[in-house]
């Protein structure tokens, strides 16, 4: 009785650990103010971008890749 006891317990033990593992998708939203009297632009003279995606290395020390962006003001 024991040994099902005790194996059982390894079995959900190892299901749990498992089951914490999976991946979860957040999106999050960063806005900004900006002075309206302020032009900010690329580089190349265009607009910003509406929106940057950022890549996100699980693993890795739970590190979000910086996104470089030369800017204008």
């Amino acid at each position: 009785m024991k040994k099902v006891f005790a194996k059982s317990l390894l079995v959900a033990a190892m299901f749990s650990v498992a089951g914490s593992a999976l991946a979860v998708q957040k999106d999050i939203t960063v806005t900004a103010n900006v002075d309206a009297a302020l032009d900010m632009t690329q580089t190349d003279n265009t607009a910003l971008p509406k929106a940057v995606e950022m890549q996100y290395l699980a693993g890795a020390g739970s590190a979000i890749l910086p996104v470089d962006d030369q800017n204008l003001v």
